[in-house]
């Protein structure tokens, strides 16, 4: 187990997904539309009689992907969206 000490990061639970965030790989357009496209074949396939589990692997990956990738746009929005609030409150 890693400690805050032995790394000087803490690692309380907000932070370390704070930092996860951070160290993912940023998502490009391009894989971005490849992504979406992965997920709405998957949704054919699901409405199969007999989905093929390969496929529908490589959805759920690709909706992960795209989770991972969307993280620090909600991230941002959600600071923007908190510091609009505080105004109206005072």
């Amino acid at each position: 187990m890693i400690s805050s000490q032995d790394q000087g990061v803490p690692l309380s639970a907000i932070e370390q997904y704070l930092r996860d965030v951070k160290l993912a790989a940023p998502l490009l357009d391009k894989e971005e539309a490849q992504l979406l496209r992965y997920i709405e074949c998957g949704k054919t396939e699901q409405m199969k009689r007999c989905p093929d589990g390969c496929v529908l692997r490589a959805v759920e990956q690709a909706r992960n992907r795209l989770i991972e990738g969307y993280q620090p746009l909600l991230i941002g929005l959600q600071g923007v969206t908190c510091g609009i609030v505080e105004k109206w409150n005072c």
